[in-house]
């Protein structure tokens, strides 16, 4: 008996550290975002990378799209679409 409640106590006492910790965390986290300094030149640099450095990936993959698309209207729909069960059955 003397066991278990102690077990317990010392689960709730971990616990109730645990929420302090991170009540200390959040309280850090909402200070740092309202203060300055907000490096505005870090935030300007990672906005290019994100934003133009990308650019040729999305250039490549919106051609490769394209291609695809292209060469689908090329080609009827129906001649190079697999044939479903449901289309035989209709027809």
């Amino acid at each position: 008996m003397v066991a278990a409640i102690r077990q317990l106590g010392s689960t709730t006492t971990r616990v109730i550290g645990d929420l302090g910790a991170m009540g200390l965390f959040l309280v850090e986290v909402a200070r740092d975002a309202v203060t300055a300094p907000w490096r505005l030149r870090n935030v300007v640099d990672e906005v290019y990378k994100l934003g133009f450095l990308s650019l040729l990936i999305i250039s490549i993959s919106g051609l490769a799209v394209g291609m695809v698309l292209a060469s689908r209207a090329t080609t009827p729909w129906s001649a190079s679409a697999p044939r479903s069960r449901w289309a035989r059955s209709s027809a």
